[in-house]
């Protein structure tokens, strides 16, 4: 099956769309809000999309969204350590 350039195009600027409010989202709740409250369930759509879009080259979509959540964690002013089971770092 065939795949056109303009079906390519919009998938691509949906997962951008999508990839970008997830980055607000993240920004958003600690930035502005300081608390770690549950919104990466919303994670689930760019990342299931791209994996039924792109099969494995869509697993980039998930580790680019930990990736950006991690960071963010570590750069902001939130007061909880990261914990791995029971370790804390």
């Amino acid at each position: 099956m065939k795949i056109s350039a303009g079906t390519e195009s919009f998938k691509i600027a949906v997962l951008a769309f999508l990839l970008f409010i997830c980055a607000v989202l993240i920004y958003y709740s600690h930035f502005i809000l300081r608390t770690e409250i549950v919104f990466t369930h919303l994670f689930y759509i760019p990342v299931i999309l791209a994996g039924l879009w792109w099969s494995r080259r869509g697993i980039a979509v998930a580790v680019f969204l930990a990736l950006v959540l991690l960071i963010s964690h570590a750069i902001s002013p939130l007061e909880t350590p990261f914990r791995f089971g029971h370790c804390s770092w």
